[in-house]
C-alpha cells in the first residue's frame, strides 16, 4: 500500500480575505506581494491565475513588513503618476521619486 506524506499546515490562512473566492496561506501570498511590490507591479493581484481581484490596501498592511509596505506605498504614488511628470533625484544612492511640479 502506497505511504501518504504528511500535509504541509500552514502557520495561518487567509480564506477569503485576499481575494473573494480563493484561499491562500500566510506564507505564499506574503511572498506573492513581496515579489509583485519588488517588481513594482502594483496594485497586487490576487495570485490565482486569471483572477482580476487585487489585494487591498488593509490587507497588504496587515501582512507585510514595514519596510515592504513602504516600499508599496510609493510604487503606488508611482504608478498613479502620469509618466511624463516623473523625475528621479539623480544622487546615484538616492534616485528618489519627485513630480515636476515639485522642482
Amino acid at each position: 500500500m502506497k505511504q501518504r506524506r504528511p500535509r504541509k499546515i500552514a502557520p495561518y490562512v487567509l480564506r477569503g480575505r485576499s481575494c473573494l473566492k480563493y484561499t491562500f496561506c500566510l506564507t505564499c501570498i506574503v511572498q506573492h506581494a513581496e515579489v509583485k511590490v519588488q517588481m513594482g507591479q502594483v496594485p497586487v493581484r490576487c495570485p490565482q491565475v486569471d483572477c482580476t481581484q487585487t489585494l487591498s490596501i488593509a490587507l497588504c498592511k496587515s501582512i507585510l513588513s514595514t519596510k515592504w509596505y513602504e516600499l508599496l506605498n510609493k510604487r503606488i504614488i508611482e504608478a498613479n503618476m502620469p509618466e511624463s511628470e516623473r523625475v528621479y533625484c539623480p544622487f546615484p544612492k538616492c534616485s528618489a521619486l519627485m513630480s515636476r511640479e515639485t522642482i
